[in-house]
């Protein structure tokens, strides 16, 4: 990995036109960004021993992640009904316990966390609770209150009750009304005991007819402090530019009805080649991190504010575990390593399961742990003038930083053939240092040529680190940049040679 200075004027690698770029620091796609997430739960069916609850840690710490969607089911903590019809609870167990350690991280390191269940409760003695039954969300808020009273979190910022209750495999069986009374609900339980202004509604983590019908009901406004959906998308749709054409309108339709509340994506995938038991076989190759980085750049430009990767590590999931209900020392079925969801930037469980490679970090670590480090909370994302048939797309974030004001650019081509863009910046009057990120596959290995290896010979994680640095940049004159065929290009100036070494290693 080359660590060295070179002057701004690069190269151009064959001679085809050079894109032409602008950058207006003036005009903001959005404010006040929230960040490019990643979904992040608490390990509630494997235990994680120390040394890889460490490990998950600094490679949470190297991506600066400012944005975690974390859900849970009811029975971590809910245990029964007593004689006089109030809830019992166990707030010990190790379910609430591993929540507890994840939860006590993002407050030490600034990351917001949008808490959540996924459906309609079952207690851990049997007894299930409609959706709509105003029981459940006294149980969810008599919870936070005691997660409040343990750690005071100001991390917890919004909930997200039911996940998806568009569709037939939610507790909701996809009806409107039940969802809809459930939310209410738990506006009501949010208000009475005054967590209102800790704990905001996230909602309707649906799909786009859901978001319609929720802007259209004015009870459902008024409690709604941030709009999110679940978005995967296909390969021919992110390539067309679709997925910024459709952010753009969904901003649109917020902007009309409820101007002013946040857009994001509570999950964000590509499902090509997912499986049918809810595997993404191509997360271990080079192009997912391309295409990932395409759908985020395109949700940056279509102004959402901010938008979650599914997921972060294998060891969270299994297919079917769902339908499970146990308590602390009931045994999982005996193939649920077997039926684990493959959709993660590593696997937890490689090292104890027998597969060490597996707990390697992935491809697509490098780009989506890049755009999370320096596309950070409470930036800017600016408005990028480029010919709309252009074969690269990029997008473009103002930060603020000590009264420092920096730049990050997020490039991708598409192409296979090496291309070339000019950025001018008019409003960058001072000579900036840039470091450069380089994702591409020029020796077809399926891995990025500036990132070879994940581990060194002691085992250690290597983390992505600048291909090199450019000095004295004037964007007023423009800077060309160099792109070889199909792939990332990350640019910013929020590091330099000092504060990232050459060979960055978890210590």
């Amino acid at each position: 990995m080359r660590s060295n200075y070179l002057s701004s004027e690069l190269g151009t690698p064959r001679q085809l036109p050079i894109i032409e770029v602008r950058v207006d620091l003036s005009r903001a796609v959005s404010r006040d960004f929230l960040g490019v997430g990643v979904q992040c739960d608490a390990y509630p069916w494997w235990d994680i021993n120390e040394l890889e609850w460490d490990r998950i840690f600094k490679r949470l710490s190297y991506m600066r992640s400012p944005l975690f969607r974390t859900m849970q089911s009811a029975f971590y903590y809910w245990h029964d009904i007593d004689g006089s019809g109030k809830p019992t609870y166990r707030f010990d167990s190790s379910y609430v316990n591993k929540l507890v350690k994840l939860l006590d991280w993002c407050e030490a390191n600034g990351t917001q966390v949008i808490l959540g269940e996924w459906g309609a409760p079952t207690s851990v003695t049997g007894i299930s609770l409609a959706n709509d039954d105003p029981l459940w969300t006294r149980i969810v808020v008599e919870f936070l209150m005691e997660l409040f009273r343990r750690r005071s979190y100001q991390c917890v910022r919004y909930f997200n009750l039911i996940n998806e209750p568009h569709g037939s495999w939610s507790s909701t069986a996809g009806c409107f009304d039940e969802w809809r009374s459930a939310i209410l609900n738990l506006h009501q339980d949010l208000q009475r005991s005054g967590l209102h202004d800790r704990v905001a509604i996230a909602a309707p983590d649906a799909n786009s007819e859901w978001l319609r019908k929720t802007l259209t009901d004015s009870e459902l406004r008024e409690v709604t402090a941030i709009y999110d959906e679940h978005w995967y998308v296909t390969r021919d749709e992110i390539n067309a530019g679709a997925v910024e054409q459709r952010c753009r309108e969904q901003c649109r339709c917020i902007s009309q009805c409820d101007p002013g509340k946040p857009y994001i994506l509570g999950e964000l995938g590509i499902v090509d080649g997912k499986t049918e038991d809810d595997r993404q076989p191509n997360v271990f190759g080079f192009s997912y991190g391309v295409e990932m980085a395409d759908a985020a750049v395109q949700l940056m430009r279509g102004g959402s504010h901010g938008f979650i990767a599914w997921y972060l590590d294998d060891a969270m999931h299994f297919f079917g575990d769902g339908e499970i209900v146990r308590s602390d020392d009931e045994p999982l079925p005996k193939d649920a390593y077997e039926r684990r969801k493959v959709w993660g930037m590593w696997n937890s469980l490689g090292n104890q399961m027998g597969d060490p490679s597996d707990a390697q970090l992935r491809p697509w670590f490098f780009t989506w742990s890049l755009l999370s480090r320096y596309f950070p909370a409470g930036c800017e994302i600016v408005n990028v003038e480029l010919d709309q048939d252009a074969p690269v797309i990029i997008a473009a974030a103002r930060i603020s930083q000590e009264g420092t004001n920096h730049i990050s650019l997020a490039i991708v081509n598409r192409e296979d053939a090496p291309r070339t863009v000019r950025v001018h910046i008019p409003e960058m009057q001072v000579l900036t240092t840039l470091a450069r990120f380089d994702y591409f596959d020029l020796d077809s290995d399926d891995r990025p040529d500036s990132w070879p290896t994940s581990i060194d010979n002691q085992g250690c994680d290597v983390f992505p680190s600048p291909s090199l640095f450019l000095s004295e940049v004037d964007f007023q004159s423009g800077l060309k940049i160099a792109l070889d065929g199909r792939g990332v290009v990350i640019l910013t100036s929020l590091e330099t040679a000092e504060t990232m070494p050459p060979l960055y290693r978890s210590p």
